[in-house]
């Protein structure tokens, strides 16, 4: 059985369009008694008393529709336990997401829906300048503390001040948010920034200041209390989080009442401990397993999901073969990209990666550059290249899919004279040379990369990171993109923001920034008896409430 679902979010592909996220914004800018031990396996916290923890793949129903237990492998494990003070949120979303909610919570095409999650509504000024929110009375955190405004200020003042990624939405622009009363927020900000609806609100996690000012910091960050479905019960370093139903969730009571989450980086032993029966689920399946999965008898679910994979070029360095648009155009053309998507990614990515129909500013007219290996030659020698070049090929160590597509590309490329040096890159590695690159006018670089061009929170946000000129880690420029980008950022209307990121993304296409091989994709696999619905806020968080009985 596999189920694809349409979203504006993220993929295995996740993790490095989390980096991206993380890295590219800080540039630019629980009840009963608990106790803390440590063990040779690393640090164990644990909440409420209990030695108990869900370590079990039992699914047997404790009631009409509950599930006792999963047992989920995830790839990403949290830095810390509190999301308002990570140096890194990204890292904190697959685990943490089930146990905090944000301000705002967003639709299956990444808009922020009214009434959805802890904000009943809320009000954008007519100017932009002015959001305020309205909080559904009676949410109660795990320590039993209702939220309040306060706890949205006290939150959000925290993560400003901790936690980059969010910190960087606010760099300009912004003045001050303010508890209106007990149930009202409000965020006033000196220019508008649409951004803060689509990528600040929906990660703004919720933290309660009351039970802060009872327990002090350190307690506040090693146990946990937010107000999301599940709280905390216990975490060992390195190797699971266990965490229980919360009876008294605001929300509607989700079907899973323990959830065991073991981190397993290696995506290949995840599906193994999947086929063994060791977890009920795993997240990020690698594209090449999933055909095998289903025909195993597993449940698939596909996310569409930002980033893509593509050739991504440093365009400032005119003296470069492909600062010549001719020799882009020509590398484009000669990737057959719906045979890499057929033969090495067995069809499980989409092969459009422009935005999608569903998103603000789709633009059918953008469509994958054909593959014409006579005119890439052609289009070669008009430049001055007729028998080719060599040309270095970066790709980060982020999974098979990127050295599977930098392989492929370079392969392809023979063909018409250019020869790949292809180079892996560690990921941290790779950031710090990308802020390298984009200030070196006389760079030479070409790299495999995931731009944020097709479900990404907003497509504005995409835009912003890899296209726009003054990105300090950006490696193309082009000012009528950066009026486009600059546009849409503080214009809230989605009709006349469309107008602004359709033209930014039809010069991006016509400037051949980038040469997209597929979209993104993220594949989520469980047993047999069980059905996960992705969510449309990261593809990195695993939201245990979406498990259900097939």
């Amino acid at each position: 059985m596999v189920i694809r679902k349409k979203t504006a979010h993220r993929g295995l592909l996740a993790l490095l369009a989390l980096v991206l996220m993380g890295m590219m914004l800080l540039a630019a800018a629980c009840g009963g008694e608990e106790t803390t031990t440590t063990t040779a396996g690393g640090t164990e916290t644990t909440a409420g008393g209990t030695e108990t923890t869900a370590a079990t793949t039992e699914t047997t129903a404790g009631g009409a529709g509950d599930i006792e237990s999963v047992t989920v492998a995830v790839s990403l494990e949290p830095q810390a336990l509190d999301p308002t003070s990570s140096k890194f949120n990204p890292m904190n979303y697959p685990v943490l997401a089930n146990m905090f909610d944000a301000l705002v919570s967003v639709n299956n095409t990444g808009q922020p829906d009214m009434g959805k999650g802890v904000a009943e509504s809320w009000t954008i000024s007519p100017d932009g300048l002015t959001i305020e929110f309205k909080l559904k009375d009676g949410i109660k955190f795990h320590s039993g503390d209702p939220l309040t405004a306060a706890d949205v200020v006290f939150s959000h003042e925290r993560a400003l001040a901790n936690n980059p990624e969010y910190g960087g939405l606010f760099a300009r622009g912004f003045d001050h948010a303010e508890a209106v009363d007990n149930l009202t927020v409000k965020f006033v900000f000196t220019t508008p920034n649409v951004l803060f609806m689509f990528s600040g609100g929906p990660h703004l996690y919720l933290v309660s200041k009351a039970y802060f000012d009872k327990v002090g910091e350190q307690e506040f960050m090693a146990k946990p209390v937010g107000t999301g479905p599940y709280q905390f019960v216990v975490w060992k370093t390195g190797e699971y989080m266990d965490m229980v139903r919360f009876e008294d969730y605001w929300g509607e009571k989700p079907p899973v009442k323990a959830g065991h989450m073991v981190f397993v980086g290696d995506p290949m032993t995840r599906v193994q401990m999947l086929q063994a029966g060791e977890v009920d689920l795993v997240d990020t399946t690698p594209w090449d397993q999933v055909g095998a999965l289903r025909d195993e008898g597993f449940n698939v679910a596909i996310l569409d999901a930002a980033p893509s994979i593509s050739v991504q070029f440093h365009t400032k360095n005119p003296k470069a073969p492909w600062g010549d648009v001719r020799v882009r155009e020509a590398i484009a053309l000669a990737i057959d990209k719906e045979s890499i998507q057929k033969n090495i990614y067995h069809g499980i990515p989409n092969l459009v990666a422009w935005p999608a129909e569903w998103e603000v500013g789709y633009n059918p007219d953008l469509k994958p550059y054909p593959f014409d290996v006579e005119k890439a030659k052609a289009l070669l020698a008009e430049a001055g290249y007729p028998d080719g070049f060599n040309m270095p090929l970066y790709f980060p160590m982020m999974g098979a899919e990127m050295q599977q597509a930098a392989e492929a590309v370079a392969l392809y490329l023979q063909a018409i004279g250019i020869t790949c040096e292809v180079q892996a890159l560690e990921m941290g590695k790779m950031m710090e040379s990308m802020r390298t690159w984009a200030n070196d006018l006389n760079a030479e670089v070409v790299i495999i990369m995931g731009p944020m061009m097709r479900g990404a929170p907003d497509p504005i946000g995409g835009l912003q990171r890899q296209f726009y000129g003054k990105n300090p880690m950006g490696m193309y420029t082009n000012p009528q993109v950066d009026t486009d980008i600059e546009q849409a950022v503080v214009t809230f209307d989605n009709a006349k923001r469309g107008e602004f990121i359709a033209d930014a993304f039809a010069n991006i296409y016509k400037d051949v920034a980038v040469a997209p091989i597929v979209a993104g994709a993220t594949a989520y696999a469980t047993s047999k008896d069980l059905v996960f619905t992705p969510a449309a806020v990261d593809p990195a968080v695993l939201y245990l409430k979406n498990i259900a009985r097939k």
